[in-house]
């Protein structure tokens, strides 16, 4: 019996000196071939078309009641999430990043609320965001250290300390990407995971429509 996920990933998976799980089921998804210089940030961008420029991560931005806020990184084009990042019941936000992405602060999403961020660059987690007591069974809304869907052109990266101990980071929601890197060490603490994705269906149950489908060719290979 499959008791843990499986980690798809497009060209690296990096986990330091652990394992994606108990079973280790991983899958290089390379049958499923996107089209020559396929961006999902390009995708995705067309698909939702004009977008409120942010000019800054310190806080969530809060849509009208009901309606999807479609927001873009300004400024140089990177954002760094910091402050408070608390998406509500009926609250529903998607922000394209066309340059890279930092998490340094907890993101939550209530149930019946959605966050995603489209990247065109990195993903990074910043060392200082998890829990330096490990959970054993984090309560997938509650609990969770970054919560929402995350979709990146390049790498998704959890930053680690030199002066281990790291924290535990917990992940509730999807992360899509070229590729993982891993870098927390809970060392003494190894009976946990330093790093724990939790899937959020409920996310998908509210998502705008756009972020649904995607154009993928699809090639028949020799057995």
């Amino acid at each position: 019996t499959q008791n843990s996920p499986v980690v798809s990933f497009g060209t690296t998976l990096t986990t330091g000196a652990g394992t994606v799980s108990e079973e280790g089921y991983n899958v290089t998804d390379n049958q499923q071939i996107p089209p020559a210089n396929f961006s999902y940030y390009d995708y995705y961008s067309e698909q939702f078309g004009a977008k409120t420029t942010l000019s800054s991560g310190a806080a969530d931005p809060i849509p009208s009641g009901g309606t999807v806020g479609v927001y873009v990184a300004g400024n140089t084009g990177n954002m760094t999430v910091s402050g408070t990042w608390d998406v509500a019941n009926g609250q529903y936000v998607v922000i394209f990043v066309p340059g890279n992405l930092t998490i340094s602060t907890n993101i939550t999403v209530n149930e019946g609320g959605f966050l995603a961020f489209i990247v065109k660059g990195t993903v990074t987690v910043s060392e200082n965001v998890g829990y330096s007591v490990p959970l054993v069974n984090p309560d997938k809304v509650t609990q969770a250290n970054v919560t929402g869907i995350y979709v990146s052109d390049g790498q998704f990266i959890t930053q680690g300390t030199t002066a281990a101990p790291d924290r535990q980071l917990i992940v509730a929601g999807t992360v899509v990407a070229d590729g993982f890197t891993f870098n927390r060490d809970l060392e003494a603490n190894n009976s946990s995971p330093g790093e724990m994705f939790i899937y959020r269906p409920d996310l998908w149950a509210v998502a705008p429509n756009e972020l649904k489908e995607v154009d993928v060719t699809w090639t028949e290979v020799a057995p």
